[in-house]
């Protein structure tokens, strides 16, 4: 009887701890949460999920949860999209992972992590990269997201999943020539070309050559001084036709028509949708056109 007892004693023992592993085995509510966040509709990592599926045939890009870390996995059977896993394993408040100083696509996956916790936290992920953007082009720290770099350049990622994604001096954050000039951007030349540029709360697009050109302001909420400012440090910078006469006549953000250029504020979703096919959410917008594309 005893033997017998003892044995079912040990038994329960093995089987309570077992379980007690199963339990410690489940991935934390924020990893849950950041995991989910990769999924939803307009995420950096759902559209590029379908946009390989669309467009690269043989590629595919898939998520797993693990029990502490988000696995990422590109598998790819085109010549020119590279495959690669990559494991973000959390550590508190924060996920991590190391890369080789080449492995361009593990530091968009990086990229696309980041943007999936900062949408589990609630807050707009456009506005969030636009002050982040900001940080780095006034070489401010980046408390949100770190990265070291080694003599090889190899980079050790680290993440913050928890938050609070609060956005201090957002609305100090003022777009300049100088900027602009330090990310060696130059006048508009012959040949078309597109821009980006976010910075804080306004985002631009500018799309086109010297003869014709359309900038598309973009600010968080409504428009006011900070996308005007935008507005014209890039015309300043990029200088498509006309622009002088531009800069002389406008002098605050309204609908005009002048000679060489139109400007339309609160434009409509289909002429922005012209410029740029997902428009942010929450942003309000401006188009200015130059050129023959003004006077038509």
């Amino acid at each position: 009887m005893k033997k017998i007892t003892i044995v079912f004693l040990l038994i329960s023992l093995i089987l309570v701890s077992a379980f007690a592993q199963l339990a410690l085995a489940e991935p934390s509510e924020v990893l849950k949460k950041v995991y989910d966040a990769l999924f939803v509709e307009g995420s950096t990592f759902s559209q590029s999920k379908a946009m390989y599926e669309q467009y690269y045939q043989g590629v595919t890009l898939d998520a797993a949860l693990e029990e502490d870390a988000i696995a990422i996995k590109l598998t790819s059977e085109n010549e020119y999209v590279q495959s690669g896993a990559w494991r973000f394993v959390q550590d508190g408040d924060y996920v991590n992972i190391e890369l080789k100083g080449d492995d361009f696509y593990g530091s968009v996956m990086a990229s696309m992590i980041m943007d999936a916790a900062v949408t589990a936290q609630g807050v707009n992920s456009s506005l969030f990269n636009g002050y982040t953007s900001a940080l780095a082009l006034t070489e401010q720290e980046n408390r949100f997201m770190t990265i070291d770099t080694d003599d090889t350049g190899a980079m050790k990622i680290r993440i913050n999943v928890v938050g609070p994604y609060t956005m201090d001096g957002l609305d100090q954050m003022v777009l300049t020539e100088e900027i602009m000039k330090a990310q060696e951007f130059e006048p508009l030349g012959e040949n078309g070309t597109g821009n980006v540029i976010n910075f804080g709360k306004v985002s631009m697009v500018i799309n086109g050559d010297a003869q014709d050109a359309k900038f598309l302001v973009m600010e968080y909420g409504g428009l006011d001084d900070l996308a005007f400012q935008a507005l014209i440090s890039a015309v300043k910078v990029f200088q498509p036709k006309g622009w002088e006469t531009f800069i002389a006549e406008y002098t605050e953000l309204k609908d005009a028509k002048g000679a060489g250029y139109t400007a339309t504020v609160n434009a409509d979703e289909a002429a922005v949708k012209e410029i740029i096919e997902d428009p942010a959410e929450g942003y309000s917008c401006a188009i200015v056109s130059f050129g023959q594309k003004a006077e038509e």
